[in-house]
């Protein structure tokens, strides 16, 4: 039985909306374990909370830039990939074949030139 339009509509913003509410959830359980494994390496540790959250934040800055990095090596290497794979058609391309063939026809001689 087809859904009519409305059923649709209904469908994908339940999607939406549930599909949201998960993000939501996940973010906040990020968060809330981010605050507990700050709280127990302050706890565990003789450094205060404003120190660990200082080697936290340094940690995250470093990770950041090493990822950036590393997707940027990417790109560098498909950028040369492509060019290298460009080159190597234009060095390695089978040259044209040139075929000549005289066709004769009334008693007159017409030269033509076919590239295949």
């Amino acid at each position: 039985m087809k859904k009519n339009r409305n059923d649709k509509i209904f469908d994908e913003i339940r999607e939406k909306v549930l599909h949201k509410d998960l993000e939501r959830k996940n973010e906040m359980e990020i968060k809330e374990m981010r605050e507990a494994n700050i709280e127990a390496l302050t706890e565990l540790t003789s450094l205060s909370r404003k120190e660990v959250e200082e080697i936290t934040d340094q940690v995250k800055h470093s990770y950041l830039i090493r990822e950036k990095t590393r997707q940027k090596r990417i790109v560098v290497y498909a950028v040369l990939g492509a060019i290298s794979l460009i080159i190597l058609y234009f060095i390695f391309r089978p040259e044209p074949e040139l075929k000549l063939r005289i066709v004769e026809d009334d008693f007159s001689i017409v030269s033509v030139l076919t590239i295949g």
